[in-house]
């Protein structure tokens, strides 16, 4: 009897709803809120497919975060999407979790193989004048602490964040400010990642995180579908990486360029 009392109320609620001027179920059960309008930018120019993939990226944060709320295009500006947000949520940690977003690449680290330590250089001019024409010049520091260093590394990725099919936040140590992230590439990474490792034994290769190299390692044998971040993240930094990697790669940046909220 009381679950037949409790299902008429949602439809009475529903039909209710367009009287009340609410969209939708969660619009009237979650009066207060915020709506961010944020900005995507891209090198190569932002396009339709880029702005859908930010849609669906920001969607599947919001999913995993467990947060109602709905993600449209802006209807002022095309490089631009609206996100509302039903509830009241610490506003730093909701930008930082939906709006960063994390390129990831890796890529071959300029500089003779092991034994041989990676090549690392104090200062970027040093670093400038010995790169070629098709490498770049990256600041290496594998904790926030360290002092920055540079590398050279190859210009062309051999995977990036496109290629993951899932990451997770592991610790080895149990220590909360020494996680890692373990990843598993799809198929068309595999592939990528076994011919360039199978034919680079013994060379380095950079973890690059937002243009900046957090990890390196030489190749000790033949490398496939899986591997490990090694950056000494923080649980909580490393959780919120990995749930990123998850959600889809993104090749640009949000930025949130202006928040309102409402009741």
């Amino acid at each position: 009897m009381i679950k037949s009392v409790y299902f008429v109320a949602i439809l009475i609620m529903a039909q209710l709803l367009p009287i009340l001027g609410c969209k939708s179920l969660a619009g009237f059960i979650y009066s207060k809120g915020v709506v961010f309008t944020v900005a995507i930018k891209a090198n190569d120019g932002v396009s339709d497919e880029l702005i859908d993939r930010a849609l669906s990226i920001t969607e599947s944060k919001m999913r995993d975060l467990r947060l109602k709320g709905e993600v449209i295009r802006s209807t002022e500006a095309r490089d631009q999407i609206q996100v509302k947000i039903y509830g009241e949520h610490d506003l730093e940690r909701l930008r930082r979790i939906l709006f960063q977003t994390y390129r990831l690449e890796l890529k071959p680290l300029v500089s003779p193989p092991s034994p041989s330590p990676a090549q690392v250089f104090s200062n970027r001019d040093d670093a400038e004048a010995a790169a070629a024409s098709d490498q770049q010049v990256l600041p290496y520091s594998e904790r926030e602490n360290d002092s920055e260093q540079f590398v050279i590394v190859k210009k062309d990725a051999i995977v990036t964040g496109e290629h993951i099919e899932y990451a997770d936040a592991v610790s080895r140590t149990g220590n909360d400010d020494d996680n890692q992230i373990s990843f598993r590439l799809s198929k068309a990474g595999a592939e990528r990642m076994e011919h360039w490792t199978n034919r680079n034994i013994n060379n380095y290769l950079a973890i690059v995180l937002n243009d900046q190299v957090i990890s390196t390692a030489y190749i000790r044998s033949v490398i496939s579908d899986a591997g490990e971040i090694s950056g000494r993240f923080t649980k909580e930094s490393a959780e919120e990486l990995a749930m990123s990697l998850n959600s889809g790669y993104l090749p640009a940046t949000m930025t949130v360029i202006q928040e309102r909220l409402f009741e």
